[in-house]
């Protein structure tokens, strides 16, 4: 998720949520007999909601809205649901040598299995993406609840040395979570 994406989303989410607290104030205040609210709704003319809904702009208005909505949510939809991935990182870099390009998804692949042979850890599939404008290299260990802590920790912080070791000067961010599954019984 882009960082433009991410306030756009806030922004809607902000928006909405105001619109859904005035809607619910209103409604509160109207039946709790609020004055002010009770003078508000005095101005409302039924006669001129009744025109518009008759006269020959408001199926124009109408499609039109529903149009622009339909074009916006699906835009904003594929722009949430989208995944950002990244397969090659480009290492080292020199005029003599050029570029060395580095699979990530075979790296990943086998620091997942190098933490596998962690006892109690059973998975720790990888993926690539790209989260806010950076390059993130994610496992999501599970493991059982009896593991080993400290030493699955020096195995995620081996791994961690390893791939900057593999890959000096690269902008390629970690991120290692820790799924614990439950206690039998509990």
């Amino acid at each position: 998720m882009s960082h433009l994406l991410s306030a756009l989303d806030r922004i809607i989410v902000f928006v909405t949520g105001l619109a859904l607290l005035a809607a619910g104030g209103w409604a509160l205040s109207w039946l709790f007999e609020v004055e002010q609210v009770r003078d508000l709704a005095r101005y409302y003319d039924p006669h001129i909601y009744r025109d518009f809904l008759a006269s020959q702009w408001y199926p124009v208005a109408l499609v039109g809205a529903a149009a622009a909505a339909l074009v916006c949510g699906l835009g904003l939809a594929s722009a949430n649901l989208r995944r950002r991935r990244f397969d090659r990182l480009l290492a080292a870099e020199t005029p003599a040598v050029g570029g060395i390009s580095v699979s990530t998804t075979r790296m990943a692949r086998a620091v997942g299995e190098t933490l596998t042979s962690v006892p109690g850890v059973e998975s720790a599939p990888s993926v690539a993406t790209i989260d806010r404008g950076r390059k993130v290299l994610q496992w999501v260990i599970t493991a059982q609840p009896d593991v080993d802590v400290p030493t699955l920790t020096s195995a995620i912080d081996e791994a961690r040395d390893d791939i900057e070791m593999a890959l000096p000067r690269v902008d390629v961010h970690t991120r290692f979570l820790v799924h614990l599954r439950p206690v039998d019984g509990a």
